[in-house]
């Protein structure tokens, strides 16, 4: 829903300037987990972070400042504001990734199709709708596989940013993170290794159901 898109005005609309946003927009996917964790924390700090200051300026404005808690918000603690962090630095982190896949896709469409739509009157919309999804299906497929296995298999963001007790009530457990914790902290081993089968089996199935979803009509 957003690197379609995205990747589609960058190719489109910013060409002089192409290369600059798809270097920017793929620096977090090959930085270091780590240090985007620790600016998350920063940013998302409860006393010092810059996030609760700026909820802290609104709150202070006399029309809107209703809208804002007055007090400072435990990102990484709360129960209900856990998920929305590591969902944040999720999209934050790949999007980029699959912004660069269909920024490839895009560049194999020949420009002529483009050409003889605009001819025929279509119009933008149209040309995106008829002509640009339909030949990205392939690279959405791929994108998408990815990210459903790479969704299931999130550990490293909810354990470097919450930690071992995952947040208040464990908002932050992961699939991967429970069976982190199954194996080497509670020492259920076998129980461990049944769910790492179970995880395969819907990965897989899931897998199926994708590639029967994208599959090019004849």
């Amino acid at each position: 829903l957003i690197a379609i898109p995205a990747a589609y005005v960058i190719h489109t609309l910013v060409r002089r300037m192409k290369h600059f946003f798809t270097a920017a927009l793929f620096v977090p996917f090959i930085t270091s987990t780590v240090a985007i964790a620790l600016i998350v924390t920063v940013l998302f700090s409860e006393r010092q972070g810059v996030v609760n200051q700026a909820i802290a300026s609104l709150h202070a404005l006399p029309l809107i400042g209703g809208l804002f808690p007055a007090e400072n918000i435990r990102w990484l603690f709360d129960k209900n504001s856990v998920p929305v962090v590591i969902s944040l630095v999720v999209i934050w982190k790949y999007t980029g990734y699959n912004i660069v896949l269909y920024l490839a896709g895009l560049q194999t469409i020949p420009p002529e199709l483009y050409e003889a739509a605009q001819v025929d009157g279509a119009t933008r919309t149209q040309q995106f709708r008829f002509i640009t999804l339909p030949l990205l299906r392939p690279i959405a497929f791929y994108a998408v596989t990815l990210s459903l296995i790479g969704n299931l298999n999130l550990f490293e963001e909810p354990f470097i940013l919450v930690g071992t007790q995952y947040g208040q009530n464990q908002a932050g457990m992961t699939m991967g993170a429970y069976l982190y914790k199954s194996a080497f902290e509670l020492g259920f081993a076998d129980q461990a290794a049944a769910m790492s089968w179970m995880f395969f089996v819907v990965v897989l199935a899931l897998t199926l159901i994708n590639n029967r979803l994208f599959r090019s009509r004849e």
